[in-house]
């Protein structure tokens, strides 16, 4: 059997998170701005270490899937943000979920769109699903948009990671 690859899309490079992503990880996570939709901002260093430290042990226990550190082509490979490709809260039983987060100087240039578009349909093709699903804040219109202009259908609202969230899901032949 083959290792499965990693996605990729024509700007960007995905890579699995590492520790040494740390302090853009927290850079990015300590972030009110960019987490008003996700979740509170951490100010916590050894949080989101053990975040990254729990994100490689899905990592290594589910081939292919995981988060991965988005680095950006044209410029050297930059590191820019870092996406999702795994299971709803981490669990092999529940359906595949896409998400990211952007650095705010990336923002409006397309690359949600790219990264949703390339994850999606890297879940059909290496990882059998018939359906993703995305959770969104429901005031989030910039990635509720992205999520329709990817073809994602808005569900409605249902109880997600704690909170009232907007439900989205894409069959794989939609």
């Amino acid at each position: 059997m083959h290792p499965i690859p990693l996605p990729e899309s024509s700007r960007l490079r995905f890579r699995f998170v590492t520790a040494q992503d740390l302090d853009f990880v927290f850079l990015l996570q300590s972030d009110p701005a960019l987490m008003r939709y996700i979740r509170t901002a951490e100010t916590d260093l050894e949080v989101v270490r053990l975040r990254i430290e729990s994100f490689t042990i899905y990592n290594a226990q589910n081939p292919g899937l995981g988060i991965f550190i988005l680095e950006y082509r044209e410029e050297a490979y930059k590191a820019i943000g870092y996406a999702a490709l795994r299971h709803y809260d981490f669990n092999p039983d529940n359906e595949i979920e896409v998400g990211y987060v952007i650095s705010a100087a990336y923002a409006g240039k397309g690359i949600a769109t790219e990264v949703t578009r390339t994850l999606t349909q890297h879940a059909y093709k290496h990882h059998g699903a018939s359906k993703t699903v995305a959770y969104t804040d429901p005031d989030n219109t910039k990635s509720n948009r992205v999520l329709t202009k990817c073809g994602y259908r808005l569900m409605g609202i249902v109880e997600a990671y704690g909170d009232q969230s907007n439900l989205f899901e894409r069959l794989k032949d939609q």
